[in-house]
């Protein structure tokens, strides 16, 4: 339990560290006059957001009698249980309206927190190796993670930083990198109906959605210009 917490924290502080690295530096949020302050507590209010649904979505894929008890439900470092979509899709239910409504440019916002996200990835999977043990599933996220963090850093988000790529496409691209990830690796699964879950099923959804909105995004809107 206490090194599950560890790991979770640790992800969590790296997340914050790129997240301000990013942030102090950039020419957008400075221009807008937008604070820190008000990144960090986004970012605060967000992890909270997505760690609650994180746990919502297990609780309904995997249902067992404790989870339905207010402990069982809120007390995840003692039955575990967390929904890597879950938190997905419940960071950004609160993240995109939160974002409109403090008027924090949300293109940009979206590549950034992407990003700092993306760089946690490789750290939780290698805590998740260390407690667990050398699984394929993990390990083959944790290489994929750290290539894809890689080439993200180096020669993705700095065509978002030069303006050769729209704002918010970089965060959805990544998006669609994280769903077809995990779809993949799903097939390392011994289990082959593990395949059809209702966790896969609702990433094959999010890549497809994703990849529509970047090929309209970069097609579609050049051709009406």
């Amino acid at each position: 339990m206490q090194f599950f917490i560890i790991v979770l924290l640790v992800c969590f502080i790296v997340f914050l560290y790129v997240l301000y690295t990013l942030v102090k530096d950039d020419f957008v949020i400075n221009r807008k006059n937008i604070s820190i302050e008000s990144i960090f507590n986004t970012a605060f209010l967000t992890a909270i957001s997505a760690l609650f649904f994180s746990r919502l979505f297990y609780v309904l894929i995997y249902p067992e009698p404790i989870f339905f008890k207010v402990l069982g439900f809120f007390l995840f470092p003692y039955f575990p249980g967390l929904s890597l979509i879950g938190a997905a899709l419940g960071g950004l239910i609160f993240f995109l309206p939160y974002l409109r409504n403090k008027n924090i440019p949300m293109g940009k916002a979206i590549d950034i927190f992407a990003l700092s996200f993306l760089s946690a990835l490789p750290v939780g999977y290698l805590g998740l190796i260390i407690l667990t043990g050398n699984s394929i599933r993990s390990m083959f996220l944790f290489i994929i993670y750290v290539l894809t963090l890689i080439v993200s850093a180096k020669l993705i988000f700095p065509l978002s930083l030069r303006g050769k790529l729209k704002d918010g496409l970089f965060g959805v691209a990544f998006i669609s990198f994280l769903s077809l990830f995990n779809l993949l690796a799903s097939f390392l699964n011994k289990k082959p109906y593990i395949i059809f879950n209702v966790e896969n099923i609702l990433f094959l959804a999010i890549l497809i959605l994703s990849l529509l909105f970047i090929f309209y995004k970069e097609f579609f809107d050049k051709s009406s210009r």
